[in-house]
């Protein structure tokens, strides 16, 4: 089938469908109103006998976002429901949403933001291969600070809410590190945990850009 819906404002249409939780009700009075508006198309296939279930295709523009993926997912006696997906996340305009939901003034000036991820597996452990994050910043004097993060080995948990990145590389304009990372759900807050690697740096030349 297929399935198409569009609107004004999408924390309106969530928050008359209760499925608004109160931490982002920010969202509400997210300027400029344009960004509210929201244009989503899926197309999909199932069959209840089996289990299966297919995402053909994914698109999904809202929040200054556009959202492009596809899944697959079948059901096994052993092992429960297993995926076969990935996703592309594309912030154009990407301040607004991340300065309302962190209330980080620096994440509200953010230019640009994308994630790429592929994932592969089960409940209990979703290989996501590969996973990548990128964006642009703003900097002094007008320049422009790239970051960029990629993992290799991570793992979701969806079961115990947990993701493990054994292998991270990060790099914040000339900063370069490295490192290892876990973020564990609980209730309303997220724990983390890890280790980071970075070399000898110049600290006045990173702050000055």
């Amino acid at each position: 089938g297929e399935l198409a819906v569009k609107g004004p404002d999408l924390p309106a249409a969530l928050g008359r469908l209760g499925l608004l939780p109160p931490s982002a009700a920010s969202l509400q009075t997210l300027a400029p109103p344009a960004l509210r508006a929201f244009d989503a198309r899926a197309e999909f296939s199932g069959d209840l006998q089996s289990g299966a279930f297919a995402l053909g295709s994914l698109q999904v523009d809202a929040l200054g976002f556009r959202v492009d993926g596809k899944l697959e997912a079948a059901r096994s006696d052993k092992a429960g429901l297993r995926y076969d997906g990935k996703l592309e996340v594309v912030g154009h305009t990407p301040g607004p949403l991340l300065g309302a939901l962190t209330g980080q003034p620096l994440a509200g000036r953010a230019r640009t933001l994308g994630l790429d991820v592929a994932f592969k597996g089960q409940d209990d452990a979703l290989a996501l291969a590969p996973l990548a994050l990128r964006g642009v910043l703003p900097g002094a004097n007008e320049q422009e600070i790239a970051l960029s993060a990629t993992a290799e080995g991570a793992e979701l948990a969806l079961t115990r809410k947990t993701l493990a990145v054994p292998k991270l590389a990060f790099a914040v304009g000339a900063l370069r590190g490295s490192g290892s990372l876990e973020l564990v759900a609980e209730d309303d807050k997220t724990r983390a945990s890890g280790q980071l690697n970075v070399p000898p740096f110049d600290l006045r030349a990173l702050f000055a850009s």
